[in-house]
């Protein structure tokens, strides 16, 4: 993403939208993909026993689940950079697929982990008296 990238892009793309919303897209894209960087980088780091112990079970786990905003953040700055390359509605299409597949997929998973907590038995309660 250099100078030249801007100029083709940015301010002189012959295709919608207008110059003001395409700086936008690119400032907010770019900000977007070092922060998803950054959060990539730091969810590497906590991936192996060493840090689950460090850490503790709870706290590890409500770390990993940064990976969904790391998701969001990733599908906004794909969306962004289709607009601004002008890419064939062809790519969207696989662009918003791609997200909407992971998104049923993780709705799916979250529900069977929910069923199979609810399905459990619980130990019954001790006998007050």
């Amino acid at each position: 993403m250099n100078y030249e990238y801007l100029g083709i892009y940015v301010e002189n793309a012959p295709a919608p939208p207008s110059v003001p919303v395409r700086e936008a897209l690119y400032l907010w894209g770019t900000i977007l993909g070092y922060v998803i960087a950054v959060l990539f980088i730091v969810l590497m780091g906590l991936s192996n026993d060493w840090m689950v112990r460090k850490v503790g079970l709870k706290w590890w786990k409500r770390l990993q689940r940064t990976s969904y905003a790391v998701f969001i953040f990733t599908s906004a700055h794909a969306f962004m950079f289709q607009v601004l390359e002008t890419r064939a509605a062809v790519w969207v299409v696989v662009v918003a697929l791609v997200t909407v597949l992971v998104i049923t997929g993780q709705g799916l998973g979250i529900a069977a982990i929910r069923k199979l907590r609810d399905g459990k038995p619980r130990a019954a309660e001790p006998a007050r008296g």
